[in-house]
């Protein structure tokens, strides 16, 4: 597929999605979203790619929705495709590494919250300005990662966060400079690319899915994806070269 609104290389097993409008601060057009949608869909269906590692460039991850769509488009078609973006996105079963330099306000902070792992630069800031100006922010996700007070506190007040702070109260995994930001994110996604790719699909609907669950109903999901991993042949074979190097080990 050709891309105008994403620059897309894939190498050693990671597709490297860039965010390519930067003249419109990497606003999230409809455009812009249906490339995004059907990058990811292709990523899932492609055994080649084990890792996604998702940016933008290095002044400005995205601003958000592109507000002069919004307030052009019919509501009710704007949310269904929304609703679809958000599906393929954050319902992709490989991992995904966000690296986040500049703003990821609105839209482009929940992108941002896509990412199993979000490395930020320095020059990361987070935020949801929505309430401003009389939309209500999606909390979703967010909560599960900050937590309901942290989270209330961005949606409700529209107040941002640095990236020192992302990382104080554990929304991102590190801060890096500017320039290592791309090559540290890719580094990380090829340790994650050489891990067995069911077991690492497992543990991610179990992030996703357990917080919504009360305990035992918790485990019985663990117990099944457990089931489910290890019933592949490959994992087996893995498990059982892995026992044979560790069983006489003290």
């Amino acid at each position: 597929m050709r891309y105008e609104c994403l620059t897309v290389e894939t190498k050693d097993h990671v597709r490297t999605i860039r965010l390519n409008r930067e003249e419109k601060r990497n606003a999230l057009s409809m455009k812009m979203r249906d490339e995004i949608e059907a990058c990811f869909c292709d990523a899932d269906q492609d055994r080649h790619v084990a890792v996604v590692v998702l940016t933008g460039d290095e002044r400005v991850f995205s601003a958000g929705f592109d507000l002069q769509e919004v307030v052009q488009t019919q509501f009710r078609t704007f949310r269904h495709r929304a609703e679809e973006f958000a599906q393929a996105v954050f319902g992709f079963s490989k991992p995904v590494i966000t690296a986040v330099s500049g703003p990821a306000l609105a839209g482009g902070f929940d992108l941002a919250l896509a990412g199993d792992f979000i490395i930020a630069s320095e020059t990361a800031v987070f935020g949801h300005p929505e309430v401003d100006f009389g939309a209500p922010p999606a909390v979703a996700v967010l909560w599960t990662r900050v937590g309901l007070a942290k989270a209330k506190e961005l949606a409700m007040l529209g107040s941002r966060l640095t990236a020192e702070e992302a990382l104080r109260i554990g929304l991102v995994s590190r801060v890096v400079p500017v320039e290592r930001l791309l090559l540290e994110s890719l580094e990380l996604a090829r340790k994650l690319a050489a891990k067995p790719p069911a077991a690492l699909r497992a543990t991610k609907v179990a992030f996703r899915r357990i917080a919504a669950l009360d305990l035992f109903a918790a485990m019985q999901l663990e117990a099944q994806l457990g089931e489910q991993a290890l019933s592949d042949p490959d994992n087996l074979a893995r498990a059982a070269a892995h026992f044979a190097r560790v069983k006489d080990k003290p």
